[in-house]
C-alpha cells in the first residue's frame, strides 16, 4: 500500500475515533476539555464536543495501529495526538467566529488536525513536498464528506410530526436497520 494511502487512512482513523467513541458511551465519561470555561470573548473556548475521552480514544486508537505507518507505537500515537491538537485549534478558531459546536467548515475543520500530524511524520517517513500536499488533497475533502454522512445519519432531525427525541445511536440504528444491502442481507438470513 503507498505511504499517502497509508498516512490518509490513519487520518481519517483516529479522527473518526471520537464520534464513533461518542455513539457508543454517550453521555458517560464525556467531559468537556475546556471544562464548560469560557474565553475573555463570553464564548466556550472549544465546546462540549471536545471531550477527554475523545482525545483519549484517538491517541490509543492511533497507537494501536502503528504498524500500518511502520513506526514506533509512540511515534503514531503522538501523530495522533497532534491530530486532536489540529482539531482543538480548528474548535477554538471556530468558537471567535461565533460558530455553535458541530458546524461543519469545510478546510478549517481538516487542515490543521492533518497537517500537525503530517509535519510530525514527514520527519520520521521522510515524505516528500508532493507527498505532503497529496495527503492533504485527499484527506480534506474525504473527510469533509465523511463528516457530512456521519452528521447526516446521526444527528439528522427527525419528521416535524415525529413524537420523540431521537439520539443519535437510535438514528444510526434505524439508518443501518434500513440499509438496502443490510436489509437483503437479513431477508436471504431469516429464509434458510
Amino acid at each position: 500500500m503507498p505511504v499517502v494511502v497509508k498516512i490518509v487512512v490513519f487520518l481519517l482513523w483516529v479522527n473518526f475515533l471520537p464520534p464513533l467513541a461518542n455513539l457508543i458511551w454517550r453521555e458517560r465519561l464525556a467531559n468537556p476539555v475546556d471544562g464548560g470555561l469560557l474565553w475573555f470573548d463570553k464564548r466556550p473556548i472549544f465546546g462540549p464536543n471536545k471531550t477527554i475521552r475523545g482525545i483519549i480514544v484517538s491517541i490509543l486508537g492511533g497507537s494501536a495501529v502503528f504498524p500500518l505507518l511502520g513506526l514506533a507505537w509512540w511515534l503514531a500515537s503522538s501523530a495522533a495526538l497532534l491530530a486532536m491538537a489540529g482539531d482543538l485549534l480548528s474548535s477554538f478558531i471556530k468558537r471567535r467566529f461565533n460558530l455553535s459546536s458541530g458546524t461543519t467548515v469545510i478546510a478549517l475543520d481538516q487542515i490543521f488536525e492533518s497537517l500537525f500530524p503530517l509535519l510530525s511524520l514527514s520527519f520520521f517517513m521522510s515524505l516528500t513536498v508532493a507527498q505532503l500536499i497529496s495527503i492533504l488533497l485527499c484527506f480534506i475533502p474525504v473527510s469533509y464528506l465523511g463528516s457530512y454522512f456521519w452528521n447526516y445519519i446521526t444527528y439528522r432531525p427527525p419528521q416535524g410530526n415525529y413524537p420523540r427525541l431521537i439520539r443519535s445511536p437510535v438514528r444510526f440504528r434505524e439508518w443501518r436497520s434500513c440499509h438496502t444491502p443490510l436489509a437483503r442481507w437479513q431477508e436471504g438470513h431469516v429464509r434458510h
